[in-house]
Formats: structure tokens, C-alpha cells, sequence
């Protein structure tokens, strides 16, 4: 330690040399006027930490799951920056938050119909959930070592309380197997395993079992198409406990051969439980193949909300051709 002195007032100054450079020392006193004592090892500089216990450190998980001292939570959303939200949500990163991508395909489809690999209208809508099994139109996709196609499927839907559910089956080829969950919505189909082929050689197709609930024995909930590996229906149903807000969705006419043609589409949406609700329309757009053929739309404000056990689909409402269409969207859910 050594010390300088300011011209003029003769006043020492103490400093330290560092680097060759004297430096002023600085003295901190923790206390008021008068009474204050000077910070050392012996005092040292006192700092108070919020909701962080005697027996906690600063980097325990608990911490890091705090904000501002309470609890990461809906009211208390980690703070996400340089990320694009949509982003954010598929990474699990915001609590409450989960995003829904819906996408479909109609190859031959007729006004009044919905896009969904099925064709035609989509009806399974049932009052109670029912029983299901699944069945290939090609021998080859079953649970056989031998088998070329799909081996294992994942099924996604809702049971009779509306909550999500999902499980895994083995097929058996052309003879239909049974579910182990009863489902009141199906709306996803992932083929999870396969042979050389790598994928589904034939439709998969999963109905109902049973006339119950107000549908068909036989009520088609999902049909994938050979070779797609998974369902493309744009049929959803918001799940309990939830919210959901439209953000995007697209259409396009899939056959570019027949110059000309226009197709008009409509987001539908059912609120309740599909028994005392109506379909309304959520959005509507109409497309000519010549240079207008594909359209896609985000909301300048999220379309909503649309609360749970609402069904959606996209309809087909007038086209003047027979024609190959596709239509998804994408739905942000926040829980109750």
C-alpha cells in the first residue's frame, strides 16, 4: 500500500500499485452516519436473499426454478428472450403451454366433404367413448418378424373424461386387433415401427366396434393412407382442462393439372361436446389453381378461444372438380 498527494490540497490519498499504475483505494462502511462500521472479513458485506432457505444454496434446482423469488408458473412465466414463442412452447420451455400441428389430405374430394385421409365426411363424433380396433388392408403389415410393412402403431385421442390418452399396438395384418382404450375422440396415428419397407403397405384403418354413443358399428376415426406412416386428418378435439387459440392454418389444391378450377374451404369449429353445440365457421377462403392454389394465414390475433371438448375440422365447402386438397393448422393450448 502506498499513497499519493492531491496538488493544491496537500491531501494524502491512499492507493494501491497495480500493474504499475497507483490506484485509489476505496473504503465501504456499512451503517449510518457516525455509526457505521467498516466491511472486512470480520463484517463482512451482509446481502439478503429472498425465499432461499438456511439450508439451501444459490444454485440448487429450487432456485432456478424461481423468478423473482416465487415459483415458475402461469402467473410467473419464465422470461424467454431471442426466442421465437411458438418455439418456446414446442420446447416445453412455458408452463401451461402446449402447441397442436394439424395437417390433412383429401386425394379425391368433393364439396362437402372434410380433409382427412378417409375421404368423405368424417363422422366419428361419439356421445361416450366406444370401443375400437385397428385393421390393415395388406397382410404384410403386422407384428411378425417377417413382416415387411408397419409393425407398430401409436394411437392419440381422448377417453370418456375428455383427457388425453394414447398407447402402443402391434398389428396383425388383415385381422383387426383390438385397442386397449376406449376412446370418445381419436384424432393422431404414428406408425412407430417397421420392416424393410419402412412403412405402412397398406390403409390402417381404426373404428368403432360397436353401435354405442350415437355412431355406427364400423364409424371410421382414422385412416391412414399406404405409405404416409401417419394419419393426415385435420380433425381435433380441444382436450379437458384446456384452451385453444387458432395461430395459423393453410390450404392448398393438390392436383395442378386441371388449370381452372376453384375449391373454397372453411374452418369449422363445434363448441360443448358435439351433442347442444353447432359447427361455426372460424375461417374461410376460397382458391383458383391458377396462381392462387395454395393460402396460408396467421392471426393478427389468435382466433379463440375455443374452449375444451370443441371439435374442429376444415370442410370442403364448394369446389368445381373433382380435385386432391390439403389443409392443416396449428392450435396453441393454455391450460385452465
Amino acid at each position: 500500500m502506498s499513497g499519493i498527494t492531491l496538488p493544491g490540497t496537500g491531501e494524502l490519498v491512499a492507493t494501491d500499485t497495480v500493474a504499475g499504475e497507483e490506484v485509489q483505494q476505496m473504503k465501504v462502511v456499512v451503517g449510518g452516519d457516525g455509526v457505521g462500521v467498516d466491511v472486512s472479513t470480520a463484517a463482512p458485506f451482509p446481502v439478503n436473499v429472498a425465499e432461499v432457505s438456511a439450508t439451501e444454496s444459490l444454485q440448487t434446482e429450487a432456485d432456478l426454478t424461481k423468478i423473482k423469488g416465487t415459483a415458475i408458473s402461469l402467473d410467473n412465466p419464465m422470461p424467454i428472450t431471442g426466442l421465437d414463442p411458438m418455439l418456446a412452447i414446442a420446447m416445453g420451455l412455458i408452463p401451461g403451454y402446449s402447441a397442436v400441428n394439424k395437417f390433412g389430405h383429401n386425394p379425391a374430394a368433393t364439396a362437402g366433404e372434410d380433409i382427412w385421409g378417409g375421404g368423405g365426411v368424417y363422422g366419428f363424433f361419439p356421445t361416450e367413448a366406444v370401443a375400437m380396433d385397428v385393421v390393415s388392408s395388406d397382410d404384410e403389415d403386422g407384428g411378425a418378424g417377417t413382416d415387411t410393412g408397419a409393425l407398430t402403431i401409436q394411437v392419440y385421442g381422448l377417453d370418456n373424461d375428455w383427457l388425453e390418452q394414447n398407447e402402443t399396438v402391434t398389428l396383425n395384418g388383415t385381422t383387426p386387433v383390438a385397442l386397449a382404450n376406449e376412446y370418445i375422440r381419436i384424432f393422431r396415428t404414428i406408425v412407430l415401427t417397421a420392416g424393410s419397407v419402412e412403412t405402412n403397405i397398406g390403409n390402417l384403418i381404426i373404428a368403432s366396434t360397436e353401435a354405442a354413443g350415437g355412431i355406427a358399428e364400423n364409424t371410421v376415426g382414422v385412416y391412414v393412407n399406404a405409405g404416409d406412416g401417419q394419419t393426415q386428418q385435420t380433425i381435433y378435439t380441444i382436450p379437458a382442462g384446456k384452451t385453444g387459440y387458432f395461430i395459423k392454418g393453410y390450404t392448398a389444391m393438390a392436383d395442378d393439372d386441371k388449370n381452372g378450377e376453384v375449391a373454397e374451404f372453411q374452418w369449422q369449429a363445434r363448441p360443448n361436446n358435439g351433442v347442444n353445440g353447432a359447427w361455426a365457421v372460424k375461417g374461410e377462403v376460397g382458391l383458383n389453381n391458377i396462381g392462387t392454389g395454395t393460402w396460408q394465414y396467421r392471426y393478427g390475433v389468435p382466433a379463440g378461444p375455443l374452449p375444451e371438448k370443441t371439435d374442429i375440422r376444415i370442410r370442403i365447402t364448394g369446389v368445381t372438380a373433382t380435385l386432391g386438397v390439403v389443409g392443416g393448422y396449428d392450435i396453441v393450448l393454455v391450460d385452465n
